[in-house]
């Protein structure tokens, strides 16, 4: 009798635990990708970025950010629930005090996909402006 309470109480507690399994949920991401040596001739090129979240009507729902990045640099950030998109600000020097600080928004928005993730890749291809975009 004591040997088949000690099989049940097993098995019930298998079950409470089995049960209590938390199931992950999808998550909107977005990965920032900094390629910076391809966008100066600096040696020691360093990038300061924020990435600005948006909703569908142009209110700022979020944002963040990541100092001293160097290429090959990737950073996933999750988004804000709301968030429908991002805008990149950028920041490029280097590590010498006469170098000025190069400071653009990147020339895209970037779409959200629900529950998935999209790169932004920041590379010599990527076109920069003075102005945030529309």
């Amino acid at each position: 009798m004591k040997r088949f309470i000690a099989i049940l109480f097993s098995l019930s507690m298998i079950l409470l635990i089995a049960s209590c399994k938390k199931e992950e949920q999808p998550q909107t991401t977005y990965t920032v990708i900094i390629n910076v040596s391809t966008l100066t001739d600096a040696t020691a090129a360093l990038c300061d970025f924020t990435a600005y979240e948006y909703d569908e009507n142009e209110e700022m729902t979020a944002f963040n950010d990541m100092l001293r990045a160097v290429n090959g640099t990737e950073k996933t950030f999750i988004a804000n629930s709301n968030s429908a998109k991002v805008k990149m600000y950028l920041e490029f020097y280097a590590d010498a005090p006469d170098f000025p600080r190069l400071k653009y928004w990147a020339d895209s928005v970037y779409y959200l996909e629900k529950d998935n993730n999209i790169e932004i890749t920041i590379s010599g291809t990527t076109h920069l402006v003075q102005r945030e975009p529309f």
